[in-house]
């Protein structure tokens, strides 16, 4: 461990923070502080992760300026989830506020309200002694048997609309960010995008309204593998999640990076760039997907077909229409019936069925004779058609729909959640949202309602690791 110590501090208190950094130092504690230890061309974000990995305590600064740090918070936030033992260093008569209370709360104050300073930050270097002493003395390996703790339960959230505000709940229905944005998307890789009047930036877990990247685009879309899409001034271009931009806006359309390559539009054709923005299959596809499993649909002409990572057609155009591979297998539309071919091209489950959803868990949804039922991989139907319509499987269940009305069953087709809702989604993180009289809340597995039906929209719950 090249450090021992991070000190957590506002700007504002940085001739405490260097005081004390000294005193430390003194002792041979080694600290790292910003922005003496941040390394010429590193990014300041990676160096503070970093960083607080390989400590093992960190003392908070806390004042009024720490209390409306949104990095302070954030330093906070990494350390809790990292195990890092906190030590907060209370300089001015202020409690800490918002999440800071929420994380310092069960901490061990050390205080130094009174002059001089000097005598508080010797007793602080004492502690931090201490602490890091107890730590070293502990054996590589216990003798005794280990009790094994499970780790933190990730955050789920999901974006809310009520009263043309967005917010963000958690999965008991809380709102834990505030309805404060115009619009607002589910998390991505740990951040997301939110409209503050008429321009868009990116929010971490926390939701500070001071945002991790400000509202200046005039669209945006998740981060997907480390980028997002923005667009400015009429032209598209990715950033990376400091927000630097790092393919310049050029671009009259372009989606998200998938399997390391994103869709472009120049003129009225699309072809694919890799992660530098150079164009490694150059656009000439009347329409095109992203990405999936080493594959990605083309159209040339009015037919369909398939081109791998180097732009090499493995499946000539010649279907009438076609869906994304999953699982191995890829809906194809031959004349007015849908079936499946393998990644070779070859038809595996003849045209046959009116419609089809894509192979998820091993079944796939279908449509012969007015009614939807599922096939396993072989073709074989084995929940047979009676219902009005279906959809994939999600977390081992699947929407159907009766007289107008949605349910859910399970793998062998039995009715799990009766058809009771005029709308709803698929299972996501545990939950499925549901609609009643007009307003959205989320039923679990058993059908229970978990979050009641009062808010106007609940977009996708997702993982904030």
């Amino acid at each position: 461990m090249a450090h021992d110590v991070f000190i957590s501090y506002s700007q504002k208190d940085k001739s405490t923070a260097d005081a004390l950094c000294a005193t430390l130092e003194r002792r041979a504690i080694r600290c790292w502080i910003a922005p003496r230890d941040i390394m010429p061309g590193q990014i300041f974000g990676e160096a503070i992760i970093e960083a607080i990995s390989q400590v093992a305590v960190m003392v908070v600064i806390i004042s009024g300026h720490a209390n409306s740090s949104p990095h302070v918070l954030k330093e906070v936030d990494r350390a809790v989830h990292r195990g890092v033992t906190i030590i907060p260093f209370r300089i001015e008569d202020v409690p800490p506020s918002g999440g800071l209370e929420y994380y310092l709360s069960a901490s061990q104050w050390q205080n130094a309200l009174t002059p001089p300073l000097e005598q508080h930050l010797e007793h602080l270097a004492s502690t931090v002694q201490s602490h890091l002493a107890k730590l070293r003395e502990r054996p590589e390996t216990a003798a005794a048997p280990q009790v094994e703790t499970a780790p933190p339960q990730p955050l789920v959230l999901a974006p809310v609309r009520l009263e043309d505000k967005y917010g963000y709940i958690d999965r008991q229905g809380k709102i834990v960010i505030p309805l404060q944005f115009d619009r607002a998307h589910s998390f991505s890789e740990g951040l997301a995008s939110v409209k503050k009047g008429d321009k868009w930036g990116f929010i971490d877990r926390t939701g500070q309204v001071v945002m991790v990247i400000t509202p200046q685009f005039d669209s945006v879309s998740n981060f997907n593998e480390g980028l997002a899409v923005v667009v400015k001034d009429d032209k598209w271009g990715f950033i990376d999640r400091t927000g630097r931009m790092v393919i310049a806006p050029q671009f009259d359309i372009i989606c998200d990076f998938s399997q390391s390559l994103a869709i472009v539009q120049q003129g009225d054709k699309f072809g694919f760039i890799d992660r530098t923005g150079q164009m490694v299959i150059a656009p000439q596809f009347r329409l095109v997907s992203s990405f999936n499993e080493g594959l990605a649909r083309v159209k040339q002409g009015n037919k369909w077909g398939f081109v791998d990572r180097t732009g090499q057609m493995v499946i000539a155009p010649q279907f009438g229409d076609v869906v994304d591979f999953h699982e191995g297998l890829a809906q194809v539309k031959q004349g007015d019936k849908w079936g499946f071919i393998d990644r070779t091209g070859r038809m595996v489950i003849a045209p046959q069925f009116v419609d089809a959803t894509r192979f998820s868990e091993g079944l796939a949804g279908v449509k012969q004779g007015g009614k939807g039922g599922f096939i396993d991989r072989t073709g074989q139907m084995v929940i047979a058609p009676q219902f009005d319509d279906v959809w994939a499987f999600s977390e081992g269940l699947a929407r159907v729909s009766q007289a107008g009305k949605k349910g859910f069953i399970d793998r062998t087709g039995q009715m799990v959640i009766a058809p009771q809702y005029g709308d709803f989604f698929d299972f996501n993180e545990g939950l499925a949202r549901v609609a009643q009289a007009g307003k959205w809340g989320c039923i679990d597995r058993t059908g229970r309602m978990v979050i009641a039906p009062r808010f106007e929209f609940i977009w996708e719950f997702s993982k904030i690791e």
